[in-house]
């Protein structure tokens, strides 16, 4: 006797069709980074990027190895300006040079390499590699600032203490910052065989 619930014409699942790949994701167990990691991770990443600014902020600011920095530059007015689009650009870029390889292929920088957690994309748990998002998870402020540094009166105090909120926002049950949310992205413990998206690079 024919069995009336098989439909002949529908397509059979395949590892290219969404559903097949929404039930690999489903299998990944999600256990979310602890925060005292998370702490530890971003502290090393940010002990690092401020190596990196202390020492654009010297070369380019005092001058090294008998070089003038733009700080001896007294006749030229934009020089704090340069002085501060050096600093905020220079480092992430050197940050991103060092931790490029291990965002892409791990999901981690050395400080979550240090932790054992990853960043991953929030709906889908994969790693994301360096696509736009992961750009804009870290350097979101960047554009405040520059802003912050025009407008002036009081304006950085507000940008720093709108970054303090968003770092709290880890204690929230879902223990994203605000970060996290801008970029849809959430911090997992780590798992050397978790998939990455299929637009990451």
């Amino acid at each position: 006797m024919p069995n009336d619930s098989i439909n002949p014409y529908e397509a059979s699942l395949t590892p290219q069709d969404p559903g097949f790949g929404d039930q690999i994701d489903s299998e990944i167990p999600l256990v979310l980074g602890r925060r005292f990691a998370r702490l530890v991770a971003n502290i090393v990443d940010g002990f690092l990027l401020m190596i990196f600014m202390i020492a654009v902020a010297l070369f380019a600011g005092t001058g090294l190895m008998g070089m003038p920095g733009l700080g001896q530059f007294d006749q030229n007015p934009g020089a704090s300006v340069v002085l501060f689009l050096l600093i905020a650009f220079v480092p992430w870029i050197a940050f991103f040079v060092i931790n490029g390889y291990f965002l892409q292929s791990r999901g981690q920088t050395l400080g979550k390499m240090a932790t054992n957690v990853q960043i991953v994309d929030y709906k889908t748990d994969r790693i994301m590699g360096l696509n736009g998002r992961i750009f804009l998870r870290f350097l979101w402020t960047v554009p405040l600032s520059l802003i912050a540094e025009l407008v002036g009166s009081g304006t950085p105090q507000l940008i720093s203490f709108v970054y303090f909120v968003g770092v709290l926002l880890i204690f929230s049950p879902s223990k994203r910052c605000l970060h996290d949310y801008i970029a849809g992205t959430h911090v997992v413990e780590y798992r050397p065989d978790r998939p990455k998206l299929n637009d990451s690079i």
